[in-house]
């Protein structure tokens, strides 16, 4: 089976006759499920390079955030506490190589990070679960007003996908306070 590439005929067709449309209406080939389309650039491609910024900051709170949990895990009161830090750990860590695969797709280069952590003050374990409640819903809000802002689809998805994730971890967080008051 011969295999077609539309983007390259679509272009072909935009250099030899740019005001033709390359296939009738009635007559429009069927892409392959799933083959994206170049209707305004391509997935995480040149338009998702103005995001780049955004996507580093991103990553270095993801980063940031792994650390917290894990730093928070070794003084949490209790195994119920304990799990949830691993838990929050590991879902950051998740994040932060979601985010990493988005940045090779963008620039075709690794991103490499280190965020090293001030000291964390000795708040009370309230205290602490509401300073990270707050991280987490003002992450989830970050995540997406950019994905409201970006013209890349795929980056756009991928930031509502993160909120919602950041928003379900500030939910736990809220009820791992409700339970300690």
């Amino acid at each position: 089976m011969i295999e077609t590439d539309y983007r390259k005929c679509d272009e072909i067709w935009r250099r030899v006759s740019p005001s033709l449309e390359p296939y009738p209406k009635d007559c429009s080939p069927q892409r392959p499920a799933g083959q994206l389309t170049t209707a305004g650039g391509c997935c995480m491609g040149d338009a998702a390079r103005d995001e780049l910024d955004a996507l580093q900051g991103f990553l270095r709170e993801a980063i940031s955030d792994a650390q917290t949990y894990r730093c928070l895990a070794t003084c949490a009161p209790g195994q119920e506490g304990r799990r949830l830090m691993h838990h929050l750990s590991a879902s950051a860590t998740e994040r932060t190589r979601t985010l990493q695969s988005a940045y090779y797709l963008i620039t075709g280069q690794t991103y490499c990070v280190t965020v090293v952590l001030p000291p964390q003050p000795k708040l009370p374990w309230c205290d602490r679960l509401r300073a990270r409640y707050h991280e987490e819903a003002c992450g989830g809000y970050n995540y997406r007003r950019s994905s409201e802002e970006t013209s890349d689809v795929c980056l756009k998805k991928l930031f509502r996908d993160l909120s919602a994730q950041k928003y379900h971890n500030a939910e736990l967080l809220r009820k791992q306070l409700a339970r300690m008051l």
